[in-house]
């Protein structure tokens, strides 16, 4: 059988997957149990001190915009509902991922948490602008943040071979995934779309993880997720907000003419996402300056 048939078998013989964290997986059967309330929500929060600030740092951040600063878990379970509050939870943990090695400078950790909080912001927008749906943007938020999950894997279990990819990638100047597939055998997106089904996140999220480079794909039930995270993406590499490592993988321009978008709107979208970052203490150079 091919190679490319088994994806999962090969993932699982290279590197073992982390489990779900242990406060994530209390929290989704939680929230699967319709008699919990905000207090149980809470409760569970409260117990891991790291996760419960992380929690309320991002409920306070220019994201959510909340009029009232949010001073207790409680509080943010109450004012942002179980759904959004897993979702925070599952950012707070997924970038708590530690692993020494910049490799050899190209893969900087503090740049790719800045490309990856761009994407979520900038796929919030797109969301808002491009399909008109302000209710439901936390979803597309979510999707941009988390759609490199599998490099975050890569650079704590499989490091020489990500470092080795990473310079293929430089050398050929060809996109990070395709380096991968020639030294690893498989990618970043495998990677994170097998993790995000294994923790059981929503199917857009594992779309948007596996399909984020070819978001035509996705099933169309989930294609404006992957197609808008595969045009934020780009969006935030061209405008160099952090790194997300390797060549600039480039644009579908089906997907992007799917979004129907008005070109004209990209450079204020992308000042809008430039600002956010700024309120957010991370000071960046404006968009388009050297």
């Amino acid at each position: 059988m091919m190679q490319e048939e088994l994806p999962e078998q090969l993932i699982e013989n290279i590197v073992t997957l982390p489990t779900i964290p242990v406060v994530l997986a209390q929290l989704n059967s939680a929230i699967a149990n319709a008699d919990s309330s905000a207090a149980d929500i809470a409760k569970i929060i409260s117990h891991d001190p790291s996760t419960a600030t992380k929690v309320l740092r991002l409920a306070n951040s220019a994201y959510y915009g909340l009029r009232n600063k949010v001073t207790t878990i409680n509080h943010a379970v109450t004012m942002l509902g179980f759904n959004i509050i897993r979702n925070l939870v599952t950012t707070a943990t997924v970038f708590d991922t530690p692993y020494d090695s910049d490799m050899c400078g190209l893969f900087d950790r503090e740049k790719f948490w800045q490309h990856s909080l761009a994407t979520g912001y900038c796929s919030q927008i797109l969301a808002r602008e491009a399909l008109h749906l302000d209710r439901r943007s936390d979803d597309f938020f979510i999707c941009g943040l988390l759609h490199d999950l599998g490099k975050i894997i890569f650079g704590q279990y499989l490091q020489a071979q990500f470092q080795e990819a990473l310079e293929v990638s430089r050398d050929e100047a060809i996109p990070l995934f395709e380096a991968e597939k020639k030294v690893i055998g498989c990618t970043h997106t495998d990677v994170g779309g097998l993790l995000a089904k294994r923790w059981n996140l929503s199917q857009d999220i594992i779309s948007a993880l596996t399909y984020h480079h070819l978001p035509l794909k996705a099933s169309e039930k989930v294609q404006n997720y992957t197609i808008v995270t595969h045009v934020s993406d780009y969006l935030v590499r061209k405008k160099q907000i952090g790194a997300g490592g390797g060549s600039d993988p480039g644009i579908d321009q089906a997907a992007w003419e799917t979004l129907r978008l008005d070109k004209k709107a990209v450079p204020e979208i992308l000042v809008e996402v430039h600002n956010l970052m700024n309120q957010e203490g991370l000071e960046l150079r404006k968009p388009g300056t050297a």
